[in-house]
């Protein structure tokens, strides 16, 4: 199957048009790539392709848990985190190296323009609602993790980002990277965390939802 889409090329800030075949069980997405270009830009594909999961999960956990938003990585996501925590109260901490990121969108949002390890040794929260888009090493998003799990109150939700990719060709540092690997860690730890992977949201590169266990509901597990 031949597919013809826009990859953004982050070494060189260009938006780059490129013919790549897919071929095999490699591609595992290959029915979002038979609909036609045109069908590509439906309204509904635009929704769902976005953040749609993280909008309508972050609603129901902030309802019950209305405590802080974190974000590592700022882009499309911070509208949608930015309005749950205008409709919640709370406060949305989002954290990117880059200044153009930092569009404030409302009273509840703190942006801070640091590298995510200078962020967390200043965050002094409990958050219920974290984002991790952030540098997409294994080593550095597992940093980040675990930071803000241990912090997380039980209940809480941390989102990972990039976490399925759909082809090999996005497993380098400009695409989903290593954060697979965390992934696949995480889904081997049910006595902390529930984990679950939605491969069709977030731009099509997966997005992991995992729980915090609440120790105080002993037969959520051991």
């Amino acid at each position: 199957m031949h597919v013809t889409f826009d990859k953004w090329m982050s070494k060189t800030n260009k938006h780059e048009r490129k013919n790549i075949t897919f071929e095999g069980p490699r591609f595992i997405h290959r029915d979002i790539y038979e609909m036609s270009g045109k069908a590509m830009q439906t309204e509904a594909y635009k929704v769902f392709d976005g953040w749609l999961l993280l909008n309508r999960i972050g609603d129901v956990v902030l309802f019950f848990r209305p405590h802080c938003i974190v974000e590592i990585g700022a882009g499309e996501s911070s509208a949608v985190l930015a309005w749950l925590a205008q409709k919640h109260n709370v406060t949305f901490y989002s954290c990117d190296k880059k200044k153009a990121k930092g569009h404030i969108y409302n009273e509840n949002h703190l942006f801070y323009q640091m590298m995510s390890d200078k962020f967390m040794k200043e965050f002094d929260d409990t958050p219920a609602l974290v984002l991790i888009d952030g540098d997409h090493r294994y080593d550095q998003a597992k940093k980040e993790f675990e930071f803000f799990f241990e912090r997380l109150i039980p209940g809480g939700v941390i989102f990972l980002h990039d976490s399925f990719p759909p082809h090999e060709i996005y497993l380098d540092e400009f695409g989903c990277g290593e954060v697979y690997k965390l992934r696949r860690e995480l889904e081997q730890r049910t006595d902390e965390m529930d984990c679950l992977t939605f491969p069709y949201t977030g731009k099509w590169m997966g997005l992991t939802m995992v729980i915090k266990k609440d120790p105080e509901r002993p037969w959520w597990g051991k």
